[in-house]
């Protein structure tokens, strides 16, 4: 998702600064990019940010964008955080 955010701020937003925030708590991860760009103005509504809107849902998530705080645009992705990684072990082996 940020790779997908961060290229496509990169090709339209003509941002000169670019924020990446995670968080990670019991119930969602939470991934917000915000850049200072020309703004919503610059989103194409399919291509990049239709993909992130899927892949989001796909994982029973949401992503919203808006416009950002001090200009630009911030895209926040949001999904439910479903515990340990398939491939994690748990005790002693």
């Amino acid at each position: 998702m940020i790779a997908e955010a961060l290229t496509n701020m990169v090709r339209h937003a003509h941002a000169e600064a670019t924020a990446v925030e995670i968080a990670v708590t019991a119930d969602a991860v939470t991934a917000r990019v915000t850049d200072d760009g020309i703004g919503l103005a610059a989103a194409p509504h399919d291509g990049g940010l239709a993909d992130l809107r899927r892949h989001a849902a796909w994982h029973g998530g949401t992503l919203t964008v808006r416009p950002g705080p001090a200009g630009g645009k911030q895209l926040t992705w949001a999904v439910p955080h479903r515990g340990k990684s398939p491939g994690s072990r748990s005790g002693s082996g």
